[in-house]
């Protein structure tokens, strides 16, 4: 049957007889697995397309090794980046913490000399005040 709905019969007048080919039903669904939406190559033509369809089956039955690799290698990224995250994090909490007490210390030196100096300028008597 053709897609027009016409039955096509063999003999000399029709042109397609000899290029018609019919395929069972076990055939269509071993090599054209519409479920799966895909499609088994039938026909190779020529030597190289053979090299090629072979190459190209060694390359496909190497992906599932190659997709665990990559989940491995994006598992194995992100806890670099979380190790590193944290270095950062610890990082800057000590110097935060080393800033505030050197600020701290600063403050006490400064305030002690402060004190120091004002005494010192301060007359230790009435006497000395007036001279």
């Amino acid at each position: 049957m053709t897609s027009e709905g016409t039955t096509v019969k063999a003999g000399a007048g029709n042109s397609l007889s000899n290029r018609l080919a019919v395929f069972n039903e076990d055939f269509i669904d071993l090599n054209l697995q519409w479920s799966a939406g895909r499609a088994k190559p039938v026909f190779y033509i020529g030597r190289e397309q053979a090299e090629l369809a072979a190459e190209l089956a060694k390359k496909e039955a190497a992906l599932p090794v190659a997709n665990e690799r990559k989940i491995a290698a994006e598992a194995l990224f992100r806890a670099k980046e979380q190790q590193l995250a944290n270095f950062k994090r610890a990082h800057a909490r000590t110097v935060s913490t080393e800033l505030r007490q050197g600020s701290r210390s600063r403050f006490l030196q400064n305030t002690v000399a402060s004190h120091t100096e004002s005494s010192a300028d301060k007359p230790t008597n009435q006497r000395n005040s007036r001279l």
